[in-house]
């Protein structure tokens, strides 16, 4: 994380799945004076934030189906469309390997 955060010149959080919503349970700070970070223990829903968009769109298939089914209660199918399409396009793009 610290050679990533130092890459990009921004901070860089890793976050879980935790029920409906993303944890952030590590951070390292952007290597500038300025940056933006999020606090450890930080919570925000899978389907509205950036980094749930990340870990649902790099799930397995299987992990994604898990998910779609566990969160259908209290996603509307208007967020959950777009959410899957988002995704769609991040793995398409492959926007997040940064190693190559």
């Amino acid at each position: 994380m610290h050679q990533l955060a130092d890459r990009i010149s921004q901070s860089c959080h890793l976050a879980v799945a935790s029920a409906d919503q993303m944890v952030v349970i590590a951070r390292v700070e952007a290597p500038g004076d300025l940056g933006f970070s999020v606090r450890v223990g930080s919570r925000r829903s899978l389907v509205a934030s950036t980094s749930g968009l990340v870990l649902y769109a790099f799930q397995p298939d299987m992990v994604r189906a898990e998910w779609k089914t566990r969160l259908s209660g209290s996603v509307s199918r208007r967020d959950w469309v777009n959410l899957e399409r988002r995704g769609h396009a991040a793995r398409k793009d492959r926007l997040c390997e940064i190693g190559e």
